[in-house]
Formats: C-alpha cells, structure tokens, sequence
C-alpha cells in the first residue's frame, strides 16, 4: 500500500466513525470501524514528518487546521461552539509533530527519553483527544520506525491494554502499515486531505440540522 492508499482508509474510517458518532450512536459498529483511523493518522504523521521539505510549514498546516477545525467540531459533538475541555485530534497530532520535531534535535538517550516523558507528562494536562495514550501511539511508530513487527506489539499493547474499549480495535491499524510500501502514490489531492476534516463536519453539522 502507497501513502495515497493509507490515506484514504484513514479518511474513510473516520468518516464511518462520526457518521456512526453523529447519526447512529446505537450503532456501534460504526466506531469500531472508525478505531482504526487514528492509529493510521498517527503513521502518516510520523511519515510526513520523516519526508516534508519544510518542517515548519507542516507544523502550520497542522496548527491552522486544529485551529479552524476546533468550533466545528466543539457544536457537532458537545452542541456549543467553544468547549475548553475537550479538543478535536489534530490539536493530539499537531502537538504529536513538535515532539517529533524536539526529539530530532536531541542525542538518542537519556536527554531523548527525557523530552519524551516530558511531552507525555504534558499530554496528561492538555485537553486533547487521545490524551496521552494518543501521544503514546505516535511515539511508537516514531520510534520503532525501522521495526515495524516490534511497533505492532507496542501498539496493541497500547489500544488493547491501556485503552481497552472499543479502542482495541485499533490495534488492526498497525498490522496495516506493516504493508506500506515507501511509495507517495497519487499525490495531486494532499491538500484536499487537509480540507476533508473540517469540511465534512461542518457538512455534518448542516445535515443534523436539516435531519
């Protein structure tokens, strides 16, 4: 599977999953389809950031769509368009990329797993989707990159064990990018990705109103 392949599943799982949160909460089959898009985004992430030409560029992307995203998804999902404690996944994934940029610029070792246990630490207090287990998933398929098999186990530990739930679906995700293949496949609709979250729930948004 190509970069372009695994985005699509990505996208598509998380449409399922708030089609499911949003229209048809009995259902929970809807969202434990949609447990395997966050392990995914988090591969992409660590992905992206290992292949960007401009790494601050790609953190501004990302702060620019956490931040538009935010009261969209705050009035779908808890009915106001502020809510302080609770935060849309890109806020877990922007904050996910500068610790992969902090840890880049750090020996491997003890200052490394320093840094590391620090962004954990503060991901206990951030109110972002995922917390620090989210945090922890990105950690994993940054750090054991070049092990992909060693990466399964660690990520089924953390959606089986830490998480549990419904969340232990996820764990399917990471036996998925086992097959990725290096390759960026098409290309031409990377930024339509980054549209994709904040247009569909605000599509969402206009649909429940209507329904």
């Amino acid at each position: 599977m190509n970069a372009f392949e695994i985005k699509l599943l990505a996208a598509f799982t998380m449409i399922i999953d708030h089609v499911g949160a949003v229209f048809f909460p009995q259902y929970h089959i809807f969202r434990i389809i949609g447990r395997i898009s966050f392990p995914v985004f988090c591969f992409l992430l660590v992905e992206g950031f290992y292949n960007t030409k401009n790494i601050y560029k790609y953190i501004l992307r990302m702060v620019l769509l956490a931040g538009v995203s935010e009261p969209f998804y705050d009035k779908l999902f808890f009915g106001k368009w502020i809510v302080l404690n609770r935060s849309n996944v890109f806020i877990t994934l922007t904050f996910g990329l500068i610790m992969m940029y902090v840890l880049a610029r750090l020996p491997k070792g003890f200052e490394k797993a320093v840094a590391y246990a620090a962004f954990l630490a503060i991901a206990l207090y951030i109110p972002m989707d995922y917390g620090i287990f989210g945090m922890a998933m990105i950690g994993g398929f940054y750090f054991f990159r070049q092990n992909r098999i060693f990466n399964v186990g660690y990520q089924c530990f953390i959606n089986m064990y830490c998480m549990g739930g419904l969340q232990k679906y996820g764990a399917i995700s990471s036996i998925i990018t086992m097959f990725y293949n290096g390759k960026k496949g098409y290309s031409r609709l990377k930024y339509a990705f980054y549209l994709l979250y904040p247009m569909h729930i605000i599509v969402f948004l206009i649909l429940r109103r209507l329904l």
